[in-house]
């Protein structure tokens, strides 16, 4: 699940610092070139996976490597996101701009001081949310944006405040998790992120100048019975409606794109296997949202792991994906990461079958049929992927580790 860094990666501005000084001198000696790890890159028409993908490393001693976001830079290559420190033999802190079959350099890299853990992409602009403070040495609070033609980082900056906030008994600093972006307004998701009563539960930022969007008034799900703030897990956009979900207080919801005014509500989740329910992953298309996490029923509709839902109603549809039940951690399936794209529902989590890769499969947007799309596995771990980005011809996924063999990292496909 997406929120898995929490409990290893609370960080305040001391813990960040502290990182961020650690990373710069390096630690630990990299994996060996038996295994690959970190992202990799399947051909959408037969799922084979692609050469020239660079492994990401974390020798450090600490968190695990993770692969949090991933999205198409329009022209083949990938920028990714997450907690490591160097890709192939470069020192390489959270972010970077891969191009199948290029070296990666120092240009290729974005070094934060903290986990990236949101990606989108809106015309030149690439907006980077997550638990850092700077990049590339640049003070940024939790958000930042590089002009993706050159790969310099801008001056677009929403001024984010940076405070600590009470989370189960400790302290944790506040992160964005999540972003959608339209043609003018970058909309932002997390934790608590500006001072009491400047900005609310979802802040709406100018995609040009970064200042607050005019008529936005936020989506509102906190409440003081609740707590003063919401964790938003994820948000996606379809034409003037924005979607919402939130952790906590667990809560789907469709909004008015303009105002922040939510028009309809999603019905409760609920999981039957101890864990959960959550929601880490939206998508949405014209007819259609779809929600993803950790759940078995939404209201007194059966559903694992992802459901379809009305948009006029948020009420479930009759579309329905049979998501494999066995999972890593012993509870129910999860979904981590769902991308609508060219007549395919593609989803990541952490979710198996036998023979099968773990985690990633596509899905007939109109039955839920699965569809013979299988990248084998044989040589994978049963590791959690929990980016995902889909173009015209290549699906990306992340994390993952696999043992390398004569046929790369899979077998070959049945």
């Amino acid at each position: 699940m997406r929120r898995h860094w929490l409990s290893g990666r609370e960080l305040g501005s001391a813990a960040l610092a502290v990182a961020s000084a650690f990373l710069l001198v390096g630690a630990g000696a990299r994996a060996t070139a038996d295994y690959k790890s970190g992202l990799f890159v399947a051909s959408a028409s037969t799922a084979r996976l692609l050469p020239g993908v660079p492994a990401f490393h974390k020798p450090s001693a600490g968190d695990d490597l993770n692969v949090d976001a991933v999205v198409s830079d329009g022209k083949g290559g990938w920028y990714v996101g997450g907690d490591f420190t160097e890709v192939d033999a470069t020192p390489c802190m959270n972010l970077v701009h891969v191009r199948l079959g290029q070296s990666i350099t120092p240009a290729s890299c974005f070094a934060t001081n903290g986990t990236v853990l949101a990606l989108a992409l809106q015309g030149r602009k690439l907006f980077i949310g997550g638990l850092f403070t700077e990049i590339r040495a640049h003070k940024r609070n939790y958000l930042a944006a590089v002009d993706v033609t050159n790969d310099s980082l801008s001056s677009w900056d929403a001024h984010l405040a940076h405070r600590r906030v009470a989370v189960h008994g400790g302290f944790q600093g506040p992160y964005v998790q999540a972003i959608a972006v339209s043609p003018r307004v970058v909309y932002v998701g997390g934790q608590l992120l500006g001072q009491a009563g400047a900005l609310r539960d979802v802040p709406a930022f100018d995609v040009v100048t970064a200042r607050p969007a005019p008529g936005w008034r936020s989506v509102q799900l906190s409440t003081p019975k609740t707590r003063p703030y919401a964790e938003i897990a994820a948000l996606a956009l379809s034409g003037h409606r924005l979607v919402v979900a939130a952790a906590y207080p667990s809560a789907t919801v469709e909004s008015d794109a303009d105002t922040g005014r939510i028009l309809a509500r999603a019905q409760p989740i609920h999981s039957g296997d101890g864990n959960g329910p959550f929601i880490d992953a939206l998508a949405a298309t014209g007819s259609t949202v779809y929600i993803a996490g950790e759940f078995t029923q939404i209201g007194n509709v059966r559903r694992s792991a992802v459901a379809a839902l009305d948009p006029r109603t948020m009420r479930p549809t009759g579309w329905h994906a049979h998501i494999p039940g066995r999972s890593t951690s012993g509870f129910g399936s999860t979904i981590s990461a769902i991308v609508v794209q060219r007549g395919r529902v593609y989803v990541a989590g952490d979710f198996y079958s036998p023979r099968e890769i773990v985690g990633v499969a596509a899905f007939d947007p109109v039955s839920g049929h699965r569809l013979p799309w299988i990248v084998s596995g044989k040589n994978f771990s049963p590791i959690v992927f929990d980016a995902l980005a889909v173009t015209r011809n290549t699906v990306a996924f992340g994390t993952g580790e696999c043992k390398i063999d004569q046929n790369g990292c899979s077998s070959p496909n049945p």
